[in-house]
């Protein structure tokens, strides 16, 4: 189980890959 500081970054990387994938 990932701890919340990593989930949180996680799914900052993951909003970031699909704002550039809409790009």
């Amino acid at each position: 189980m990932v701890g919340e500081g990593e989930t949180a970054e996680l799914t900052l990387h993951n909003t970031h890959g699909t704002q550039m994938a809409f790009e």
